[in-house]
């Protein structure tokens, strides 16, 4: 425990560690978002199966509040309604960078959170390059990308994901993995999160692609909304998603405490855990 969590605090807001799949599975999630609640129960078993840490504040045995941490990329994500529990929450790391509904730090970015209902046969979108799901054979592949790209990343993520409700897709150039992105579905809700494409490919239409084709992948599956949080400095992001209809719905805000951390790109980092973070990328 850190020596932030005194005793104290720990009794009165009853912040607690939760280490194993089975106890995750008997947690009751009050509302702790306007966006992520569907998605809570999968982030906690990625979190436990991906080597994060997962804390829980409780008010008479119901989840308030949910603290997950990626202790490679040292990024969290807090989701809850009470400003009080984020703070402790946000208190239980010495260091860090930390997503939540609330600002909690001097040092905030803000990633508004958009979302589209999409419709049967309404997505006319002319694709300008193939996009295909991407092989279990091509993971290193792709985690080579993603290491020129940002430096070494925590990619344990990319071996747990389920296969029913995560999909990776990509654009293929010149023989080699010119970008990437993945879509999850739970029951009727969709996310797009992890957008990546190699600087020397941008602003040729591969995220734009990559946007259209991971939303129609997530309707077939049975979305019904889809969302995405995009980084408010990432101005062609921000263009691909509104282009496709998405409207902002809510936002995130990143807080570094006293050390800071790094932009995540893997789903232990954002609900946050999978945010579009790379700019001009259409």
């Amino acid at each position: 425990m850190d020596p932030q969590l005194t005793p104290s605090l720990s009794s009165r807001f009853d912040i607690k560690a939760v280490t194993e799949l089975g106890e995750a599975r008997q947690l009751v999630f009050g509302d702790l978002s306007d966006c992520f609640n569907p998605f809570l129960p999968r982030f906690v078993r990625e979190a436990l199966l991906g080597g994060g840490e997962v804390w829980v504040s409780r008010e008479d045995s119901v989840v308030d509040g949910l603290l997950l941490y990626n202790v490679i990329e040292r990024v969290g994500s807090i989701f809850t309604r009470d400003a009080r529990v984020a703070r402790r929450l946000f208190d239980v790391k010495a260091a860090g960078a930390f997503f939540s509904e609330f600002s909690l730090s001097t040092k905030t970015e803000i990633y508004p959170v958009f979302a589209v209902e999409p419709t049967e046969g309404a997505d006319t979108h002319p694709f300008a390059h193939p996009v295909r799901m991407a092989r279990r054979s091509e993971q290193p592949a792709i985690i080579r990308m993603l290491n020129e790209m940002y430096g070494p990343i925590d990619t344990r993520w990319l071996q747990i994901a389920s296969r029913e409700e995560e999909r990776c897709f990509v654009v293929d150039v010149a023989g080699e993995i010119a970008g990437v992105g993945w879509v999850s579905v739970v029951g009727a809700h969709g996310r797009l999160h992890s957008l990546s494409v190699r600087p020397h490919y941008r602003r040729i239409g591969i995220g734009t692609d990559l946007w259209h084709a991971r939303v129609l992948w997530a309707q077939k599956a049975g979305g019904r909304r889809v969302i995405s949080e995009i980084s408010e400095l990432n101005v062609a992001s921000l263009a691909i998603a509104r282009a496709g209809g998405m409207r902002r719905i809510g936002q995130q805000f990143l807080s570094h405490n006293s050390a800071g951390g790094p932009i995540p790109v893997s789903p232990l980092g954002s609900p946050a855990e999978r945010a579009d973070l790379v700019g001009h990328v259409d």
